[in-house]
C-alpha cells in the first residue's frame, strides 16, 4: 500500500461514515487545510495522526502478519505507535538496520531511530517497513471488523 492509497482509503471511509470535516479536524487538532493535505496524500504525515484520523471516523488500521515468524496469518488492530514499533522490531529479527534501510530506500539511522523511539514514525516509512516485512496494511470500519470477527471469517487481535 502506498501513502496515496492509504490516504484515499481514509478519505473514502470518512465520507462513508458521514463524519464532518470539522469533527475530524477537532479530533486531529488540525485545520481543514491539513485534513485536505492528508486526504490527498500531499505530505508524509505521522502515523500517530493517521491512527487518530481512523479513530475519528470509527475505523481501525490493521496489519495482516504472515511472515517467517508467524505460521498463520493474523490481523492486528493498531492502537498506537509504540505497538507498531514493537511489531516492526520483532519482524526485523536479526536483519541489520543498514540492510533494512538499504532495501527500503531510507537512511539506516531512520530505522534505528524509529525502533528506539527517537523520532516519529511517518506513514511512508511505516508502509515501506510493513511491505518489506510481508505485512498487509488495511483500514476497516469498526463495524465491519466486529462483523468479520463474529462470523469467524477472519481473526482480529487487539
Amino acid at each position: 500500500m502506498t501513502r496515496e492509497e492509504f490516504s484515499a482509503r481514509l478519505k473514502e471511509l470518512r465520507r462513508e461514515s458521514g463524519e464532518t470535516v470539522k469533527k475530524v479536524c477537532v479530533a486531529l487538532d488540525c485545520l481543514h487545510t491539513d485534513l485536505y493535505r492528508i486526504d490527498n496524500a500531499k505530505f508524509n504525515y505521522g502515523l500517530e495522526r493517521a491512527l487518530k484520523y481512523a479513530d475519528a471516523i470509527s475505523a481501525n488500521v490493521c496489519v495482516a502478519i504472515s511472515n517467517k515468524q508467524c505460521i498463520d496469518t493474523h490481523h492486528v488492530v493498531l492502537h498506537n505507535t509504540q505497538q507498531i514499533v514493537d511489531i516492526l522490531t520483532r519482524a526485523r529479527g536479526d536483519t541489520t538496520f543498514s540492510q533494512v534501510a538499504t532495501d527500503i530506500g531510507v537512511v539506516h539511522s531512520t530505522v534505528s531511530r524509529v525502533e528506539k523511539g527517537k523520532c516519529a514514525l511517518t506513514i511512508d516509512v511505516f508502509l515501506k517497513l510493513a511491505d518489506y516485512y510481508g505485512m498487509e496494511v488495511s483500514i476497516v470500519p469498526k463495524q465491519k471488523q466486529e462483523t468479520t470477527q463474529n462470523s469467524g471469517a477472519g481473526e482480529y487481535k487487539d
